[in-house]
């Protein structure tokens, strides 16, 4: 997932993804542009001003994030039991573009967003916090 913020490179300056270990565990890595070592790591989101790991039980619940949204949902979600309303709509929409995607790569294409030709052009993402006109 690219990084929504700009910041002094101007284009997209770090992505991450999350690898599932088992059913239960995950590992994230993000890897980015920098100038110095150590900057991924101050690059990190905070809530009210500190990090994840120093907030209280309490300010997890005052300031929730993605860890919260994920660990809410139980350890495994069992498809067959989900019940979607009108404001899932865009959850029914990514995985219908996800098994779209997969069956891609099985007919041999490659996934949106992905080259495996070495003479193509650059991938490239745009991102920020701003509105593009037109």
């Amino acid at each position: 997932m690219p990084n929504p913020r700009v910041a002094q490179f101007a284009r997209v300056e770090s992505i991450g993804w999350t690898l599932p270990i088992d059913d239960v565990s995950f590992r994230i890595y993000v890897a980015g542009r920098v100038k110095n070592s150590g900057d991924i790591g101050r690059m990190r989101s905070k809530f009210n001003g500190k990090f994840w790991w120093d907030m209280t039980e309490e300010e997890h619940q005052q300031f929730p994030g993605d860890y919260e949204a994920q660990v809410g949902q139980g350890p495994q979600t069992v498809h067959s039991e989900e019940h979607f309303g009108q404001s899932d709509r865009g959850i029914l929409m990514i995985r219908r573009m996800l098994g779209d995607q997969l069956e891609a790569m099985e007919a041999g294409r490659n996934p949106v967003g992905v080259s495996f030709d070495t003479s193509a052009a650059p991938v490239e993402f745009e991102a920020g916090n701003y509105i593009r006109e037109g």
